[in-house]
């Protein structure tokens, strides 16, 4: 423990420990253009927008468009890209880009390969002859199953746990989506979805060292695999775009389309609670989350917030909190008063059952009457619905 805590002590102290430290954590901040390990890569940004174009020249034939289709007015339009919303949005991943860089990223980097070979340790090893070149392929393909498995729960989990989802609507209150309102995220949903995926990684790279003797390196972790590096070529930007682009109903079964995930931010009720994988599709498929789109659908999107709930950075990362904190007080009173009235309920129940017993003994009642109508009384009044602490 001493080990592990030193370790991460050591980590984030890096980013400050020397002037060289601090000049890389900031061209970190500019890897998410220039790294292919960010999905927000100059090559995935570029492949999106021809994606982008093909998609325009296709709905262009079709008429739907108008007399005179303009590409910059379909693809970026001035309505969504200085929406308010999408100001909100540039200002707000500007200085969380920063923060990440210095904190998130080491920390997180720190903990999953601390923790895997703390795992590998406590597992021992069980021989499973994997040859070379079986392991070069295995190794990025389980732990992309995997990693893409742990985003897909911690995504469901901020959608279904109440106090969760106050943090998760910073992302779905945006009223308008553009490529970088993917990183519209506040740090405690990170938090929760980067360690869940720190765990489940470092579990299933411990399972693998344990099995073949054979350690996975850092980048094999952490890297981009083809799989992936594919994924985020075909129009991966456009998810958070108001570019339409499905992938046909088998397709949209494997993996989840730009268009889908359009559905996963829609006001609409039919559309709540669906999509909720980040590459893969079949975990939708395996737990009744998928919607698949037979044919284009028209999008409002946010999540009902009041308009100016979420209006500035500021609110973006403190309003959750206030939110959650109100949340968690009114269900402590609530459960305070039920439990009061259970308690009341009990008395009552007691004394109209002493007040039964003295009447049958003076012979003014007829038995039973009057405990079985108070009892009922108490028992409506005691018992809460299943759905009272979600409300």
């Amino acid at each position: 423990m001493n080990l592990f805590l030193h370790k991460v002590i050591q980590v984030l102290a890096e980013p400050f420990s020397s002037r060289e430290s601090i000049t890389a954590a900031l061209e970190g901040i500019a890897a998410n253009i220039t790294s292919l390990q960010s999905r927000t890569a100059w090559l995935y940004l570029l492949s999106s927008l021809l994606v982008a174009y093909a998609v325009f020249r296709y709905g262009a034939r079709r008429g739907q468009f108008g007399a005179r289709p303009s590409f910059k007015e379909a693809v970026f339009p001035r309505d969504v890209y200085l929406h308010r919303s999408a100001l909100t949005d540039y200002k707000f991943v500007l200085i969380d880009k920063c923060v990440r860089m210095f904190l998130y990223v080491p920390l997180f980097s720190a903990v999953t390969y601390v923790l895997y070979r703390f795992t590998t340790q406590l597992m021992g090893h069980f021989p499973v002859h994997v040859s070379s070149t079986a392991a070069l392929t295995i190794v990025p393909f389980w732990l992309l199953v995997v990693t893409d498995f742990s985003y897909f729960v911690a995504h469901w989990l901020m959608h279904r746990v109440p106090v969760l989802w106050i943090f998760h609507q910073v992302h779905h209150s945006a009223d308008v989506l553009t490529p970088v309102t993917a990183y519209r995220v506040h740090p405690l949903e990170d938090l929760l979805t980067n360690s869940i995926t720190a765990v489940l990684t470092a579990l299933s790279a411990a399972l693998f060292t344990s099995a073949t003797t054979r350690l996975v390196d850092p980048l094999s972790i952490f890297g981009v695999n083809a799989l992936l590096f594919g994924f985020y070529l075909f129009g991966f930007q456009l998810r958070h775009s108001h570019v339409w682009l499905s992938y046909g109903p088998f397709w949209s079964r494997i993996f989840i389309s730009p268009a889908q995930h359009q559905i996963h931010h829609s006001l609409a009720e039919r559309h709540w609670n669906k999509n909720f994988g980040y590459m893969f599709a079949l975990w939708d498929v395996i737990f009744g989350t998928v919607y698949v789109p037979r044919e284009r659908e028209h999008i409002v999107f946010g999540c009902g917030t009041e308009p100016d709930e979420y209006s500035t950075v500021a609110k973006l990362y403190l309003r959750p909190f206030v939110k959650a904190w109100d949340l968690v007080r009114s269900n402590i009173r609530r459960n305070r008063g039920l439990s009061e009235m259970n308690a009341a309920g009990q008395i009552a129940a007691s004394n109209a059952a002493a007040a039964d017993i003295s009447s049958l003994q003076s012979g003014s009642v007829t038995p039973g009457s009057t405990a079985q109508e108070t009892f009922a009384l108490a028992s409506d009044a005691t018992v809460p619905r299943q759905d009272a602490m979600f409300d």
